[in-house]
């Protein structure tokens, strides 16, 4: 008896091993670091997927369509860079698959692939063998959601999501890219639900859905408000803190507060903080550090208008602002730095952002400062981007960054213009739809 339970209790253990073994790995969400390729090249296999690429400057919408995706021309969209190249990084299992790019609605094979096949109708398709395959892949890349949902933002992103099982091309748009429709082209599913994920800043966006033409806002999100148009914009609100990365001059709601402190006499590896009314006074959520010894501690801060009480703490020794006269005597006898946060009437905070870890000095030139090169020099932050705020009217304007001396274009603004000289100089709208 003791030796039929044991036979009875191995053969449960097996079984239960058995069916966890047919169990389908979860798909976890891929984020592709940002390709910044000048050229496309064929099919690349990596630890994520194969990673398909193709230059297409003057495109507006490029997918891949392939045995992979039952050759459906919406379920995998590319992006687009600032040099013109699109890609898109797929899991797939390992195996022989046919493709195409589909290109404004043209279907091309791949140039950069040599590898081909033709099919029983002469029709001549691109090849790739994908000879390791991605363990964890078990099922499509694009199963998953069966419902839209209002934007889920999370560190990797925000996730938007729009459901229309009938819609053939949908792309996301609002005050984060001047609202341009061309730009963030959605994938859609076997379900109908399209899906697309953007980092994005910490602030408040407008935001709208473009379903084969005709604007939408979002059914899933209760935030919005009237387009003046007779509908809707949705509002999005990024509330979280992430490392800012270098982008197109967006529109924020906020000013980039910068706190500095300077005391020669002190060692550089001293840790002061500022506190304050917008952090509930806690000492060491703000640090202000000197990195670069120049006896200069600072920290910035996102404050949107309004009245702010501070102070500095070395120490847990909390004193005034020595750079600024305005203080205040609190009610419990506290004495405190005053910041007022104004925004101009009928101006909107634009922010322009670039990276360049060799640059010393960086400056902002345009039509909104008449191109002088030496009045907005950008402030450099924690993480090495340099920055700046400007308030502008609505409007259209022309800009360049001078770089050590060099004059250069946005390099995360694809918009151009041409002056009169016949001069390039990146191009933005503010305000402006």
């Amino acid at each position: 008896m003791k030796k039929f339970k044991i036979l009875i209790l191995c053969f449960l253990i097996f079984f239960e091993c058995a069916k966890s073994d047919q169990k389908k790995v979860k798909v976890e969400d891929f984020v592709a670091p940002e390709d910044l390729r000048r050229e496309a090249e064929g099919p690349i296999e990596t630890e994520y997927g194969v990673n398909f690429s193709i230059y297409a400057p003057n495109a507006k919408f490029v997918s891949v369509v392939g045995d992979f995706n039952n050759w459906i021309d919406n379920r995998h969209v590319m992006k687009k860079n600032i040099y013109g190249v699109w890609s898109i990084t797929i899991p797939l299992k390992k195996g022989i698959y046919s493709y195409k790019f589909n290109l404004d609605g043209l279907w091309i094979i791949d140039k950069k692939n040599p590898n081909t096949v033709g099919d029983k109708f002469g029709d001549i398709r691109s090849v790739v063998e994908v000879k390791e395959g991605v363990k964890f892949y078990e099922e499509p890349i694009y199963s998953g959601y069966t419902d839209s949902f209002e934007p889920q933002v999370s560190r990797d992103g925000i996730l938007f999501t729009f459901k229309d099982k009938f819609a053939n091309r949908v792309s996301v748009a609002g005050t984060f890219n001047n609202w341009e429709k061309d730009e963030y082209f959605m994938s859609k599913n076997q379900n109908g639900v399209w899906y697309i994920k953007i980092q994005l800043p910490r602030g408040r966006y407008y935001y709208k859905y473009n379903v084969d033409g005709e604007w939408h806002y979002d059914p899933k999100n209760p935030l919005k408000e009237d387009d003046g148009y007779g509908s809707y914009k949705s509002i999005l609100e990024v509330k979280y803190d992430i490392q800012d990365r270098p982008s197109a001059p967006i529109i924020i709601d906020y000013r980039i507060v910068r706190f500095e402190y300077y005391n020669k006499d002190l060692p550089s590896d001293v840790e002061i903080y500022v506190v304050g009314d917008f952090n509930d006074w806690e000492i060491g959520k703000t640090v202000m550090r000197d990195d670069d010894f120049d006896k200069i501690w600072f920290a910035t801060v996102r404050l949107k208008p309004g009245k702010y009480y501070y102070n500095f703490v070395i120490k847990d020794q909390k004193f005034l602002d020595p750079a600024n006269s305005e203080t205040e005597t609190l009610v419990n006898g506290k004495e405190v730095s005053v910041l007022k946060v104004e925004f101009p009437k009928n101006m909107f905070n634009v922010k322009f952002s670039i990276r360049n870890d060799k640059a010393k000095e960086i400056y902002l030139v345009g039509d909104f400062n008449n191109w002088n090169p030496e009045v907005d020099k950008m402030l450099k932050d924690e993480t090495g981007l340099f920055y700046i705020t400007k308030f502008l009217a609505a409007g259209e304007y022309a800009y360049q960054f001078i770089i050590d001396g060099r004059w250069e274009l946005d390099p995360n603004n694809k918009w151009t213009v041409m002056d009169l000289n016949g001069d390039l100089n990146s191009f933005l709208k503010v305000g402006v739809k």
